[in-house]
């Protein structure tokens, strides 16, 4: 019996001995909804790779939407930062995911655990001036000419129209 509870003790002590060596993901960013994305900066909680080292892997695969603008390239900042920067900001409207292969060993380190997903988008078209501009003098029947960053569907402008605001009838010219 007291060889079984020490063979069970010992096996707890190497099972938390790993995953305190065990290498994390302490920051990873961007995530959610962030209309500007130029970078993805991924920050372990030690050294991942020998610094200088142009031969380290990427410890996340990157996927989006449009893969036209998601072109870029990835690099180690540090021992400890992975970046990705994108050729040009991404568009509206473009979804991406970070796959990171739990488990892959890193030179200089163990495996990789913890979170293995993450996701972001670069939102939606955005107002970016209007027609009259601020601050001019308008009409109470005043057309006001919104121009955005990127085409919106009419339907998507009946989704989020302010009430009170549009007419039922719209004009489109996209």
């Amino acid at each position: 019996m007291r060889r079984i509870i020490t063979k069970t003790v010992a096996g707890l002590i190497a099972t938390f001995a790993l995953q305190a060596n065990a290498l994390q993901i302490i920051s990873l960013s961007p995530q959610g909804e962030v209309a500007r994305v130029r970078q993805i900066v991924v920050k372990f909680d030690d050294s991942a790779v020998n610094f200088g080292d142009p031969k380290a892997p990427a410890p996340p695969t990157l996927s989006c939407s449009d893969a036209q603008a998601s072109k870029g390239n990835g690099r180690w900042i540090s021992d400890r930062e992975w970046a990705f920067e994108f050729e040009n900001d991404l568009p509206p409207g473009v979804n991406c995911s970070l796959q990171v292969r739990l488990g892959m060993k890193l030179p200089s380190s163990p495996a990789v655990t913890g979170t293995s997903s993450y996701k972001f988008n670069s939102g939606g078209p955005v107002v970016t001036s209007l027609c009259p501009g601020s601050y001019e003098r308008i009409d109470e029947e005043q057309y006001v000419l919104p121009q955005l960053n990127r085409s919106a569907t009419p339907q998507s402008v009946q989704e989020n129209k302010v009430n009170g605001v549009l007419q039922s009838t719209i004009q489109y010219h996209l």
